[in-house]
């Protein structure tokens, strides 16, 4: 019987792993992603030991100064593009992010046992792999569950006093890979209140032992290139944000812009869920709940309903939390006495789960699934190809989703006139110039003046409600000449000597456009 209990349990570890990879794993949509300005972050710094500290590849506003606080992960980025290309970094970033998701799969594991946390994590998955393209932030899921697994075997006597350690070392690292790094003083703090609180005013050696890792891991957020401006990034970059930008939306206000959206359900079902699984194992057993899960789960739940950006690290850590409140409210010895049961049923739900996957039956409620694959989508560089094959220039007007995009092709040749980090641009930047020049064409004559565009360059699917108009006017505007347009990108020139010859071969004729969807998937 235990033999059978552990195959049982062998299948559905597998096959949670299987399903996770088949979901995450999803084609780079590079003209809207940050990555081509991360790998040229780390070409710069390889070549040139350069770290950006102003808004260096933009001509609007250069001297801008910023807190280039991923460089770090820029850096690797670009060490696996120039090895292994883009299907390299889709593999990579799939490793990371299973090794991630692992911390709190296993923790979950021990807590309640294989079948419980596997259901947990199924349920969980969509919101799981909500954020799949390469992004610096897979750094911060991988070291948010190394510091939490880290402090729960020191707290449970598993691990020394000098484990600790690795805590303020990795945090050297993750201070230059993403923005995130607070998270993990947040998680270390979560486990030092509940000893305060537990110890009633009284030190301990473990409370003195968290005390000094505490301090510790804030000076090692310190060793980073801009210093204590680096180290209070994450508390005063939304100081200067002139951009509402997408992730930072919540899923109530994206609900209306967005239609047809699963995990946005989903989301609101499991916050729900997650809720009751602590006032259950409070009702049920509120001795056996850890005050670190409490302050970590509210935590991580109000990032969450805050910005659809947090997602994924609420559903990681609500997958061990969750985990636990079941333990605590039924009982191991409850949950050991149907495992065999629950095994049983988990494992079949899982082949069905995955064979449902693999025929593409849930493509229809999960539209991402349909593009799992590596590297990026057909086609994605050929308008930078156009753009160089044909000689163009600038001044470049572009859009801010597809400026990632350009840096990587076209910087140092072209500058952008914007990309995607509204941090790098004043408020007035893009409340009193890039905005308005889209909807008031006054505005739009006096900054091609100022500017004298000489293309215009942007991403087909940009979902602001002034992109659409502005392209249908400049598409209807005598004085300029659309000449490329694919799934991707449009490029138009402005009808002068210098692009004549493209005009002649390449020019597209208006009545050939019309109002596109604004989902492109």
């Amino acid at each position: 019987m235990k033999a059978y209990s552990k195959l049982l349990s062998l299948v559905s570890i597998t096959f949670c792993l299987i399903i996770f990879i088949l979901f995450g794993m999803i084609k780079i949509d590079f003209s809207i992603s940050d990555l081509g300005r991360h790998l040229t972050n780390g070409r710069l710094f390889l070549e040139n030991h350069t770290i950006i500290r102003t808004n260096y590849y933009s001509y609007t506003e250069p001297d801008f100064p910023v807190v280039t606080h991923h460089w770090g992960s820029g850096i690797i980025f670009y060490l696996i593009y120039q090895i292994f290309g883009f299907n390299g970094i889709s593999v990579f970033v799939s490793i990371i992010s299973l090794l991630a998701f692992l911390f709190f799969y296993i923790v979950a594991i021990k807590r309640a046992g294989v079948s419980v946390a596997s259901l947990i994590f199924i349920s969980l998955l969509p919101l799981i792999n909500v954020r799949t393209e390469p992004r610096p932030e897979i750094f911060s899921y991988l070291l948010a569950g190394f510091f939490y697994w880290i402090l729960l075997k020191f707290k449970e006597n598993k691990l020394s006093f000098k484990f600790l350690f690795f805590l303020p070392t990795f945090m050297i690292f993750w201070v230059n890979f993403h923005i995130y790094f607070f998270l993990g003083i947040v998680i270390i703090g979560a486990f030092l209140l509940e000893a305060l609180i537990l110890k009633r005013g009284r030190f301990g050696k473990y409370t003195l032992y968290l005390i000094f890792i505490f301090m510790l891991t804030h000076f090692a957020a310190l060793i980073n290139p801009f210093g204590f401006s680096g180290a209070v990034a994450p508390y005063k970059i939304f100081n200067n944000y002139g951009y509402k930008v997408l992730e930072n939306q919540n899923v109530w206000y994206l609900e209306k812009i967005i239609t047809n959206e699963p995990y946005f359900l989903i989301f609101k079902i499991m916050l729900v869920i997650f809720v009751l699984t602590y006032i259950l194992g409070w009702y049920m057993r509120k001795e056996k709940l850890s005050l670190a899960d409490l302050f970590l789960g509210g935590f991580f739940a109000v990032l969450s309903i805050m910005a659809i950006r947090n997602i994924t690290i609420f559903a990681l850590f609500a997958l061990p939390i969750m985990a636990a409140n079941i333990s605590a409210s039924f009982g191991k010895k409850i949950l050991g006495k149907i495992q065999d049961m629950l095994s049983s049923t988990v494992a079949g739900f899982l082949i069905f789960i995955f064979l449902l996957t693999i025929t593409g039956s849930l493509v229809k409620i999960f539209p991402k699934l349909a593009f799992f694959g590596i590297g990026l989508f057909p086609g994605e560089n050929l308008s930078a190809e156009f753009f160089k094959k044909e000689g163009l220039k600038g001044p470049i007007f572009n859009n801010y989703d597809i400026g990632g995009y350009l840096i990587f092709h076209l910087f140092p040749k072209e500058k952008v006139f914007v990309d995607n980090r509204p941090e790098a641009y004043s408020v007035d930047f893009f409340q009193k110039v890039y905005i308005p020049m889209q909807n008031d064409e006054q505005v739009w004559k006096e900054m091609l003046r100022k500017y004298n565009f000489n293309t215009i360059y942007f991403q087909r699917w940009e979902q602001t409600e002034w992109s659409a108009q502005f392209l249908s006017r400049r598409i209807n505007d005598p004085e300029w000449a659309p000449v490329f347009t694919d799934l991707y990108a449009i490029i138009l020139v402005r009808r002068n000597k210098e692009n004549a010859e493209v005009i002649k071969k390449f020019e597209i004729p208006k009545e050939n456009f019309r109002l596109v969807p604004k989902n492109k998937h």
